[in-house]
């Protein structure tokens, strides 16, 4: 899945589309539970974001992704 959301995002680097690649992420954020997958697609949201300089949204898109982890993190907390 991350090997394709990279080839995508080259594609849509490539054609100056690159804001299109938000959508897909956000698809992909509303599909998937799975914690390495989600924070892969944060970060490369943020990333993608910050490209045309849109550095307010890049900060809510990854302390969304942080407040998710420190969640996850209060389910499942590690053992001593």
């Amino acid at each position: 899945m991350v090997n394709d959301l990279e080839h995508l995002q080259r594609l849509y680097d490539l054609s100056g589309r690159e804001t299109e690649m938000r959508e897909i992420y956000h698809d992909v954020l509303l599909k998937t539970q799975v914690p390495a997958v989600r924070q892969y697609v944060y970060e490369a949201l943020a990333r993608n974001l910050l490209r045309p300089a849109n550095v307010d949204q890049a900060i809510t898109t990854i302390r969304t992704s942080l407040d998710e982890d420190l969640g996850t993190l209060a389910k499942h907390p590690s053992t001593p």
